[in-house]
């Protein structure tokens, strides 16, 4: 608990804190966080509760903007619709029965006859076969009526005709027309669903039992952890402890390798907290799907998600940090250890006024307050007997972060640095094993955050567990194809009984009616004129 305020580097100079202001907090009121975390996890969230994500139909649907919706109804044929159907058909097929029956019998018995008459050839047979057809044909008559003979014979031909020719159109007409199919798949599994969405997907529904399903149910995650962050982190902590004052260090800078230790050591927290962070919101994140989904659509959906959580994290330390240290450089304000900035007296002839000067490296090449990354050197020490000495890879830079960026673990590989490390800070540094970090000594602490990943979240999904949690119970797929001969013929016969009724009274009628037409224009040209 924060109890006073001490400025820096003054403990004697404190600014003391009214208790009776401070309250207690509401433990009911943190939904994220619990109240035995620590600040460092506190830190890493932003110190956000909870995030709220609003979201607007209306304007999701003023986006997506549908063109065209459809639906599909079963609905059973009524009673009075199913009736007439049958009686259609019965009526049309007991027609063509009692047109048909007798005279294909005829025919049969004629031509078991003459087959059977040895003492004709056989083309004279078959030309006998043909003209009783041709004379059926011709002496046809559906009417049946004892006067008007040539009238039935002649309404006859036509009524053929024309019911030949409504047979024909109908037919066409039906035989290039498309109807839909429907079928339905019960409870289909995984392959099926595979099969029908390769062969009908432009018309597949396979509606998800489940439609919002956790993600963490049909995946796997897991933290891998690299052997240099575990090497690195079983060290002592550096920045606990304070350098020793029989040591000179060449200024500027080795007062901040303890800082940038703090940042190696805190940079390498934050990774693991991050990967926890995003962890936290892999186990609340959900998926929502009406329509179950092919793997190829789960898989590509699965890898935008893990694209959203990396672009929704919050912005990384590293990059924090840099912010931070470019607005101070461009403000010149002065950080702690004065890496970019440093005040200092000007000369007699000034007055001795007090002013900033950028901090020059590299042999006066390299201006701190540039941000160049290469403004970086290397740091040296010297012991009681005035010998120079080197960490190699350890550098200091514009600010504690650039120099721990360009710095290396170089020094952590080789034996005799690790001691004299030891020697001068009085720590117990152990040396890292090369052949099991597979990291190059000599890659910048940088690249390693960026490239290697000291700590990597691996995300696995498995889409058969999904479909077994999506279960969808029926798949619905169409598909148009032409009538068959069965249902033109089908729907003929069912015509057949109401066209047959119809053409029967229309071709007599009309008959009537040209003859009564012809008689009455007989009658005019044949009425006489007087002449004048």
């Amino acid at each position: 608990m924060l109890i006073d305020y001490r400025l820096h580097n003054y403990e004697n100079i404190y600014l003391p804190i009214d208790l009776s202001n401070i309250t207690a907090l509401d433990a009911n009121d943190i939904i994220t966080f619990r109240p035995e975390d620590t600040l460092e996890e506190l830190k890493s969230a932003a110190f956000v509760n909870q995030w709220t994500y609003i979201g607007n139909y209306t304007l999701y649907y003023a986006q997506c903007q549908p063109e065209i919706c459809t639906y599909t109804i079963d609905k059973e044929l009524p009673s009075f619709a199913r009736i007439n159907l049958v009686l259609g058909l019965i009526g049309g097929l007991s027609v063509v029965l009692r047109l048909l029956v007798p005279s294909f019998i005829k025919t049969i018995y004629l031509i078991y006859y003459l087959y059977h008459q040895q003492t004709r050839d056989a083309p004279l047979r078959w030309r006998m076969v043909i003209t009783h057809i041709r004379d059926k044909i011709y002496f046809i008559n559906v009417y049946r009526s004892k006067r008007e003979v040539e009238r039935q014979y002649l309404a006859t031909r036509i009524y053929i005709v024309l019911l030949i020719l409504y047979f024909v159109i109908i037919s066409v007409f039906i035989r290039f027309q498309q109807r839909t199919i429907l079928i339905s798949i019960d409870s289909p599994n995984e392959a099926y669903f595979s099969f029908f969405h390769d062969q009908y997907s432009d018309s597949l529904s396979c509606p998800c039992t489940n439609i919002s399903i956790p993600i963490m149910n049909f995946s796997i995650s897991s933290l891998t952890f690299q052997e240099c962050y575990t090497q690195i982190m079983s060290q002592p902590l550096l920045a606990t402890l304070s350098l020793p004052d029989n040591i000179f260090w060449e200024a500027p800078g080795w007062d901040r390798i303890t800082e940038q230790f703090r940042i190696l050591y805190t940079q390498f927290s934050l990774f693991q907290l991050r990967l926890l962070q995003r962890q936290f919101i892999i186990n609340d994140a959900r998926l929502v799907s009406v329509e179950a989904m092919t793997s190829e659509t789960f898989n590509v959906w699965f890898s935008l998600f893990i694209t959203q959580i990396d672009k929704s994290s919050m912005i990384s330390s590293v990059d924090a940090y840099k912010l931070i240290s470019d607005i101070l450089q461009a403000n010149q304000f002065h950080n702690r250890y004065m890496t970019s900035w440093k005040t200092e007296f000007s000369s007699f002839d000034e007055n001795y006024i007090l002013r900033n000067s950028p901090v020059i490296l590299n042999n006066g090449t390299c201006s701190c307050p540039s941000g160049q990354s290469n403004c970086t050197e290397i740091l040296i020490y010297y012991d009681w007997m005035g010998s120079p000495h080197v960490f190699p890879g350890i550098m200091v830079g514009y600010s504690s972060m650039s120099g721990l960026s360009q710095s290396t673990f170089e020094c952590f590989y080789d034996d005799d640095c690790v001691y004299k490390l030891n020697t001068v800070l009085g720590t117990s540094f152990t040396k890292l094993n090369l052949n099991a970090a597979y990291i190059p000594p000599t890659a910048p602490i940088k690249s390693i955050m960026n490239e290697y990943l000291p700590v990597s979240l691996n995300l696995t999904a498995n889409y058969s567990t999904y479909f077994q949690i999506c279960t969808p119970s029926t798949c619905q797929y169409h598909y148009m194809e032409q009538h068959n001969f069965v249902y033109i013929f089908t729907t003929l016969l069912g015509l057949y009984g109401g066209l047959t009724a119809g053409l029967y009274i229309f071709v007599w009628q009309l008959l009537g009616l040209s003859k009564l037409i012809v008689k009455c224009y007989s009658r005019l040209l044949q009425r006489v004129h007087p002449s004048s």
